[in-house]
C-alpha cells in the first residue's frame, strides 16, 4: 500500500557531457591567442602610426630609393630611414592588416570562451577563428614576400651606388635584419597556417565533437 505522505522520488538530474580534450585545448589556445592579439593590436596601432610618421620625417623629402639622385646631401640617419621606408609595406596596408588581425582576435577570444562553456554555437565560432587565423598568416606571408621584393631593389641599389663606409654598413645591417625577419615571419606564418587548418579539420570531422554538441 502506497504511503500518501511519502515524498515522490526526485528525477535524476542529467549530467552535462565532458568537453572533448582536443576541443577544450583549442578553446584555451584561442582564448590566449585572442586575448594577446587584442592587446597587441590596441598597442600596435598607435606605435605603427608614430613609427611611420617618425620614419617618414627622418627620411626627409625622399620618396624611396628610386628617387634618390645624390646621396652626398643625406645624413646617415636619413639614409637609414629611407631604407626602412623602402622595405616596409605602406602605412595604410599595415593598418588594414592590424584591423583584420584585431577582428580575428575578437572572434578567437569569443569562440574560446564559448567553447569552454560548451555553448552549441561555439563550434562555428571556433571554425571562423581558424579561417581568420589562416587569413592573418597569409597576410603575414604576403608582407614577407613584399619585403623580399623590396630587398632585391635595395641590393641592386647597393651594387650600383657609391656608398661611403658608414652608409654601406647601415645598408648591410638593415638588409640583413630585413632578410632574417622576413624569412622567419614567412616560416612561422606557414607553420601557424598549417596548425589552423589542422584545428579546423578536426572541428569539422570529429565525431566526438559532433556527439558532444548534440548531447548538450
Amino acid at each position: 500500500m502506497n504511503n500518501p505522505y511519502q515524498m515522490p522520488a526526485e528525477a535524476p538530474t542529467p549530467t552535462k557531457p565532458a568537453l572533448p580534450g582536443v576541443y577544450k585545448a583549442i578553446a584555451i589556445i584561442f582564448i590566449v591567442f585572442g586575448g594577446f592579439g587584442i592587446l597587441g593590436n590596441l598597442c600596435g596601432v598607435p606605435a605603427v602610426i608614430l613609427q611611420g610618421v617618425a620614419t617618414q620625417g627622418a627620411a626627409g623629402t625622399s620618396a624611396g630609393i628610386g628617387s634618390v639622385e645624390d646621396l652626398d646631401e643625406m645624413t646617415p640617419d636619413q639614409f637609414g630611414a629611407m631604407l626602412q621606408v623602402e622595405m616596409q609595406p605602406p602605412l595604410a596596408i599595415t593598418l588594414i592588416m592590424l584591423a583584420v588581425s584585431f577582428g580575428v582576435s575578437c572572434i578567437m577570444l569569443t569562440g574560446g570562451i564559448m567553447g569552454l562553456k560548451g555553448t552549441p554555437s561555439s563550434k562555428r565560432i571556433l571554425i571562423a577563428g581558424c579561417v581568420g587565423g589562416v587569413l592573418c598568416q597569409i597576410m603575414s606571408i604576403g608582407s614577407g614576400i613584399y619585403q623580399m621584393m623590396a630587398m632585391s631593389k635595395v641590393s641592386e641599389f647597393m651594387a650600383n651606388s657609391q656608398l661611403d663606409a658608414e652608409m654601406e654598413a647601415i645598408a648591410s645591417f638593415t638588409h640583413g635584419i630585413a632578410v632574417g625577419a622576413s624569412a622567419f615571419g614567412m616560416i612561422v606564418g606557414a607553420i601557424f597556417a598549417a596548425l589552423y587548418i589542422a584545428a579546423m579539420t578536426f572541428l569539422l570531422r570529429s565525431a566526438r565533437v559532433k556527439n558532444f554538441l548534440q548531447a548538450i
